[in-house]
Parts: structure tokens; sequence; C-alpha cells
């Protein structure tokens, strides 16, 4: 049988919830998206997950056997999923650098030329964010470094 991860991220995100309101809230889509979604997954395990009331849903039996196994296993192929990306992009010989816009400052040139001298058959993909992304991307993974400013002295984080 073939489940669509965003299947179980679903059923996870209501597991954790313990509601559909919440849930679709979390997870950025409607609420009858969602229930959707939920039911899906019943008809393909062929079992009832939660058992809906208004106050809530709960897990049922079968509910709580995949909710105690689905974190692990989002996070298994979540790591899998990075190490396929991290391969390619090796592969690719690309470095993926990150930056917020006041960070990329004059040293940029410099440091960029003495990662091409190092290493002269890889390219460099720049990729500016929002000051609303401090880490430039290297949380998500989506560079593998990143040019940061780092606060000033004294001043608290806005």
């Amino acid at each position: 049988m073939d489940v669509d991860t965003r299947l179980l991220r679903s059923f996870a995100a209501v597991a954790r919830e313990g509601g559909l309101t919440r849930a679709a809230e979390r997870l950025f889509i409607s609420q009858p998206a969602l229930t959707k979604q939920v039911k899906q997954l019943e008809r393909l395990l062929g079992v009832t997950l939660f058992t809906r009331s208004k106050a809530g849903m709960a897990l049922t039996e079968p509910g709580r056997a995949l909710a105690e196994r689905t974190p692990e296993l989002l996070e298994s192929w979540d790591a899998a999923v990075r190490a396929c990306e991290l391969a390619g992009r090796a592969a690719a010989r690309v470095l993926r650098v990150g930056f917020i816009a006041s960070a990329a400052n004059e040293a940029t040139p410099d440091i960029i030329a003495a990662f091409n001298r190092l290493r002269p058959d890889w390219r460099v993909d720049m990729r500016q964010t929002t000051w609303s992304e401090p880490t430039a991307g290297l949380d998500t993974g989506e560079v593998d470094v990143a040019l940061l400013r780092l606060p000033l002295p004294g001043r608290e984080r806005l």
C-alpha cells in the first residue's frame, strides 16, 4: 500500500492538536480539505483513526498505534530526502549560499573567489533571503552555508 506523506502529516497534525480547526491552521489548509485527507487515510488503511465529537477528535486504538510511529516515520523520510538532495548537490558541485542583504557586503566577492580557488569545479549559487529569516535558509536546509550579520552588542532582538 502506498500512502502519501501529506496524508501522514495531516494525520499527525490532527492527532497532535486534538481537532481539525487548529490542525488546519497549523497546516495552512482549509478544514474541509483536512477532513478529506484524514478520511482518505482511513479508507487506505481500512480503519477508523479518530472518534469525532463536538469536543474534538480522539484517537482510536488504530489511531494511537499510527500516532506512535508517525513522527519517527516522517523524520526518517525527511532525513532520506535531505540526504538525497545533499548527494545531488555534491554530484552537481553546487554550493548554495544564503545571505541577508546587508550581510553580503564587500567581503563576499573575496569569500567566493577563495572558494573558487579551492574548488574550481564547483559553482556558487547565491540566495538572498528576507530579514524575517535570520538563518538565511540554514535551518530549513535550503542552503549549505550562509553569510549573516550578528546582532550588535547590547541590542535586543526585535
